[in-house]
């Protein structure tokens, strides 16, 4: 059978079918677009939920849609968590290495794991003072890894004990078959993933309060709230509750904390002394949340003041 063609018969090649370099860039911007969107919805996700465990604490929630500030809580919270895990990941390297016996790699795993939570920690350690921290707070000791962030701690041993207590036990069974590293990383990731949600719950009761509101953080502001004429009621009711205020006070202004700012609301905390339980002759400084309209403040005058600490040394002149 003759199977070769005449040159004519050859059909002509549609090269206009053919992608073009154009058609290539833009398919893979096309790509990059996606990934970078889906991103962006998973960090925005995370910040969401994590703002909203913050406000939890005082009963109170915003899922409002639109918020770009979330996206900023999303990616510094997705980043401790990240660095959290990376002892472990690290330790399951060591683990499946093909040199030495089984529990060399054991012991050369647990001196990485420990070496790497201190060269880890003291990255956070810097990060958080540089970028993240309202710079307040109390410096901890290094050695047994209590720094700030305050909670940092606590976050180290959810991402990496009950992750590598898995991947242990899977190990431990597989070791003479090798145990690949594709097994392992599978259990760790099944594990870690529980660990991430109850992560992201302990930065939001915990270190969320610590990050300035710049990077979007909740950090208390200290300023002067100025009321108008609709808001003279809240005045009134804010102020029975604080009692270095005089009730003769013209100003229609009071001293606070800002917790939170939303579109229409606000998160103020403000502070009163009260006796003390022990010593009643001794008062100390409390705290009541309260959320407000923000239509009822005119105008907010930040005083770049530390705020307001718990103490013992009352520092408001009480109610004649």
């Amino acid at each position: 059978m003759d199977l070769e063609m005449n040159p004519a018969e050859i059909p002509p090649t549609d090269t206009a079918a053919l992608p073009t370099t154009f058609d290539r860039v833009v398919s893979k911007a096309e790509n990059v677009l996606k990934v970078f969107s889906l991103a962006g919805i998973v960090l925005y996700a995370i910040g969401l939920l994590t703002t909203n465990t913050f406000l939890s604490k005082y009963s109170t929630s915003d899922f409002s849609i639109l918020k770009p500030q979330c996206l900023f809580t999303g990616i510094w919270v997705f980043l401790l968590l990240a660095l959290a895990a990376l002892p472990s990941l690290g330790a399951i390297q060591l683990l499946v290495s093909p040199r030495g016996s089984g529990w060399a790699r054991l012991v050369l795993g647990t001196v990485g794991l420990v070496v790497a939570c201190y060269v880890i920690s003291g990255l956070v350690d810097t990060l958080f003072r540089i970028f993240l921290s309202n710079g307040v707070g109390k410096d901890g000791n290094f050695l047994t890894l209590n720094i700030r962030p305050s909670g940092w701690r606590l976050l180290l041993f959810l991402m990496n004990f009950f992750p590598l207590s898995a991947v242990l036990g899977a190990w431990h069974r597989e070791r003479s078959a090798g145990s690949p590293w594709k097994l392992l990383l599978m259990v760790w990731a099944i594990t870690v993933t529980p660990m991430t949600l109850l992560g992201v719950g302990l930065i939001g009761f915990q270190i969320f309060e610590q990050v300035r509101p710049e990077v979007g953080g909740g950090s208390p502001s200290n300023a002067n709230f100025y009321f108008g004429t609709d808001g003279k009621d809240m005045l009134t009711y804010l102020r029975s509750t604080s009692n270095h205020y005089h009730d003769n006070d013209p100003a229609m202004t009071i001293n606070g904390d800002l917790l939170y700012a939303s579109s229409d609301r606000l998160l103020i905390r403000i502070a009163y002394c009260k006796p003390d339980v022990d010593n009643p002759k001794v008062l100390v400084v409390q705290f009541q949340p309260v959320m407000i309209e923000r239509k009822v403040v005119q105008a907010i005058l930040f005083t770049f003041l530390s705020p307001t600490p718990p103490t013992k040394n009352c520092p408001f002149s009480a109610k004649p």
